[in-house]
């Protein structure tokens, strides 16, 4: 990718921009995405099949996704998203990187539309398989607990 590419949401509030890159995401030195016109539940995702890298000074938007690795050369920016990668290493040189450009916009007047990083919004909160876990045990003993008492 090269240059700045702008993804308008044109006023949809659910809309979600996917994109699914077979292999490789490579931004050029200095490009950026930016994002118009979206709301709170607005998402922007990468879907990288191998590895993706950001150019020095890129400005990114959007969470991305990759198999391999994630890396951000110099002063690169994802100023509303994140960065995971299965696999392999997220790698940063001197980067910022936010999910929250509602709170603070880094001087960049950009905007996440209180989206919190192009996440599709904070309305569902799915805790993770550990906590389930956890409160599951806790039930399960609270209900064995409960049993023996009532026996007593």
């Amino acid at each position: 990718m090269t240059g700045a590419l702008t993804l308008d949401f044109q006023g949809n509030p659910d809309a979600d921009f996917i994109f699914q890159i077979g292999s490789t995401l490579t931004t050029a030195s200095s490009s950026s995405v930016n994002v118009i016109n979206g709301g709170a539940l607005s998402g922007v995702y990468w879907q990288v099949g191998s590895s993706a890298t950001l150019g020095t000074d890129t400005v990114f938007a959007g969470n991305i996704l990759a198999l391999a690795s994630v890396s951000l050369d110099p002063r690169a920016e994802i100023l509303c998203g994140r960065a995971f990668a299965l696999t392999g290493a997220v790698t940063l040189i001197d980067n910022l990187v936010t999910n929250n450009n509602t709170a603070e916009d880094f001087g960049s007047g950009r905007s996440d539309f209180g989206s919190y990083g192009f996440s599709g919004g904070s309305a569902s909160v799915v805790p993770e398989p550990a906590t389930m876990l956890i409160l599951g045990s806790g039930l399960a003993g609270l209900v064995a607990l409960r049993k023996r008492f009532r026996k007593a």
